[in-house]
């Protein structure tokens, strides 16, 4: 469906290969707005939720040491993450939520892979179908610019997403960011055998994704499309 959607992309608008998939990736990014304001409402609850549980962390703490066996220690923590549970019940909080909108473009760039190399089986039309230095889209970029600047893009937005913690439930979100992007740096060796269409794709998408965050931490930009932002206390 991906493959035929960029080949109908590309021949209804008659741009080249190039622009066809940096048009999809916008188009693409552009659908998935609604996700954003659904992942601002979920870290607006967390948000809520955490002085319900900031109350429960203090005494859960004092009783954990306390506790004279593992068995008991055992037993306060199953009543703490009960108490947790509940918090999130009447907040209608939930941790998942928050990473809804990153956990979607994964299968998204993974099909859109899957249907490029379809094309190049298929479409000659992509060994002319670049700009630049990179007139041939089906193989890697031999200067290693392109994936250079996806995973240099990429690890950007991550810093900026991990540099905004005052809405995340305590340490967890900073701590998979970082995770996230060490993977990232880690996986450079795969990235750069890639061909060279497939950057017209992640760059474009990682560019929208790093000034969309940066946008969203303007307040006056939050205020302005009405995007749900968690009280300061």
């Amino acid at each position: 469906m991906t493959q035929e959607g960029l080949q109908q992309l590309h021949e209804v608008t008659g741009l080249p290969w190039w622009a066809t998939v940096m048009v999809g990736a916008v188009s693409l990014r552009v659908s998935m707005i609604p996700l954003l304001y659904y992942s601002a409402n979920a870290s607006k609850n967390m948000a809520t939720a955490r002085e319900d549980i900031e109350r429960l962390s203090k005494p859960y703490a004092e009783a954990v040491k306390r506790a004279s066996s593992s068995s008991e220690r055992w037993q306060k923590a199953m009543i703490y993450y009960r108490g947790l549970r509940a918090a999130w019940h009447i907040h209608d909080a939930n941790p998942l939520k928050l990473f809804v909108p990153a956990l979607v473009q994964i299968p998204f760039f993974v099909t859109f892979v899957l249907a490029w190399r379809g094309l190049i089986r298929t479409d000659e039309s992509l060994q002319t179908g670049g700009t630049l230095w990179f007139h041939d889209l089906t193989v890697p970029d031999e200067t290693f610019a392109l994936p250079i600047a996806g995973i240099g893009i990429t690890y950007l937005s991550l810093q900026l997403a991990s540099q905004k913690d005052s809405e995340s439930p305590g340490q967890f979100v900073p701590w998979l960011l970082d995770s996230i992007s060490l993977m990232l740096i880690g996986a450079v060796p795969f990235v750069v055998i890639l061909p060279s269409g497939v950057f017209m794709y992640w760059i474009t998408s990682s560019t929208w994704g790093l000034a969309q965050g940066a946008a969203l931490r303007n307040p006056a930009f939050r205020r302005a499309i009405r995007m749900p932002t968690a009280e300061k206390n």
